[in-house]
């Protein structure tokens, strides 16, 4: 392996090569986020190329056979690539390639958001070197194989202990399945959920301000529809106004001096979440309005959107942050959004939004009251379905909290630690004892802790927009 590794290192010392391959582009015009290919077959290559250009992505092929050739200089004939946004398929052969590709130098900078390795063999990722900052990871792997399997967890441990997202998908039978999920799972990156607005109460609201609350919104200006400017933002870099626009095929450009950039093909990512590829949107007839983040504070800007599926029509909000990363709540509602304000209520410290939709619901309601969750922590079993195998169960005990981690060991078998502890200002904080193992003991109707094995655990509860923990 380390072979492999000091090879790549004299790849990049080359002059930059053409690269024996063409990219394919998404019909609809303006920068597309990258997925280059290493090492997958041509006909496998051109129906995942089909397939991502159907979601907006432009695809690239790579044998990677010639070590005189650079990935820059591939990169370099696409013209109308997002740099900010690519990602990597790589086949099993060249798994351990593609890791060492994201931990050189050279590479390193690229801004990658998704990596695809599918894993059919035992891989000592430990000899590889570790990139300094890990893209989400989805590792298919074939399950009849326990090397494999081996393989694909323990480099699911590497990355999550470096901060990586890690998913983990048995090979499906069906080739056509497993592309479409793949390309799935890229399509769904770019939708950045944000559990607080996920968990917002939306209830109509029928109370003594009502028709006070109708006049208030009515009197704000829709948007033109027919204008593909949405808001003018600070930009992350240097804070000029630039505009935000959404463009005929459902992506959110910045336009400013330099020209356009994409920022998050919301079209194909909700396509994605919702699991229709024929998905249509519309952000309006209510205006975007700036607003201040419920939880941080922070000014967000929220798009109304209106979807059309084949289950039929949906509202929601899209909040873009100051970062240009972006969050969505469904309104479980089909009527779309007329305006839009937040709550100038004190008692409603921000939490409360009011939505004005374009009919009257069965109480003859045309308001919609959006309120935050409390941040009490919930008791009950966690999962995330990103870490498959392990959980999280808080429950309230005297005085305190005691939380259980339910995970796995190296040779897959479940293990299960116990920490009891205090939440003060939002975190949980264990004990002296920390994390212990527990394990029965034949002799006892109770587990008991190994105090050979233990370990420190830290929950946050204070959640923002970019830091669920």
């Amino acid at each position: 392996m380390r072979a492999i590794v000091a090879m790549l290192m004299v790849w990049f010392a080359f002059p930059a090569a053409s690269w024996a391959a063409t990219w394919f582009y998404p019909a609809a015009p303006g920068l597309a986020p990258a997925v280059v290919q290493i090492g997958v077959d041509d006909a496998a290559a051109l129906r995942l190329s089909d397939a991502l250009r159907a979601r907006g992505f432009a695809s690239g092929h790579v044998s990677m056979t010639d070590a005189g050739e650079d990935l820059s200089g591939f990169l370099a004939e696409g013209q109308a690539l997002d740099r900010s946004r690519m990602s990597l398929i790589a086949s099993a052969d060249h798994a351990a390639d593609a890791i060492a590709l994201l931990g050189n130098a050279e590479t390193s900078s690229l801004a990658w958001q998704g990596t695809v390795l599918r894993i059919d063999t035992d891989l000592p990722w430990s000899d590889l070197p570790t990139p300094a900052r890990w893209p989400s990871l989805l590792l298919v792997y074939d399950a009849a194989r326990r090397a494999a399997r081996e393989a694909a967890f323990g480099l699911a441990a590497t990355a999550r202990a470096a901060g990586a997202a890690v998913w983990l998908q048995p090979q499906s039978a069906s080739a056509a399945d497993e592309e479409a999920a793949i390309v799935s799972w890229l399509a769904a990156l770019e939708v950045q959920r944000t559990r607080r607005f996920e968990d917002a109460v939306v209830a109509p609201y029928r109370g003594p301000r009502h028709e006070a609350l109708v006049a208030d919104l009515s009197k704000r200006v829709p948007r033109d529809l027919h204008d593909p400017v949405l808001a003018r933002v600070p930009d992350r870099e240097g804070g000029r106004s630039i505009e935000l626009r959404l463009d005929d095929g459902g992506r959110l450009l910045q336009v400013g001096p330099d020209g356009a950039r994409a920022e998050f093909d919301a079209r194909a990512a909700l396509a994605a979440v919702y699991g229709d590829p024929e998905l249509r949107m519309q952000i309006g007839p209510a205006a975007v309005v700036p607003l201040a983040h419920p939880e941080t504070g922070a000014r967000v800007h929220a798009l109304p959107t209106a979807l059309s599926t084949r289950a039929g029509g949906r509202s929601l909000l899209m909040l873009r942050h100051a970062d240009g990363s972006y969050a969505y709540l469904d309104l479980a509602d089909r009527r779309a959004i007329q305006a839009l304000m937040a709550s100038a209520e004190a008692r409603d410290r921000g939490r409360v939004w009011w939505a004005l939709m374009d009919a009257a619901d069965a109480t003859g309601s045309r308001v919609l009251r959006i309120a935050l969750a409390a941040t009490t922590p919930r008791r009950g079993l966690w999962w995330d379905p990103s870490h498959p195998g392990h959980a999280l169960d808080l429950q309230p005990v005297a005085g305190g909290h005691s939380a259980i981690w339910a995970t796995f060991d190296g040779d897959g078998q479940s293990r299960w630690y116990l920490a009891s502890g205090r939440i003060t200002r939002d975190r949980f904080v264990a004990s002296q004892d920390g994390l212990q193992l527990m394990r029965r003991d034949p002799a006892l109707s109770a587990p008991k802790s190994d105090p050979r094995h233990g370990g420190r655990i830290s929950i946050e509860f204070g959640i923002d927009a970019r830091h669920p923990a």
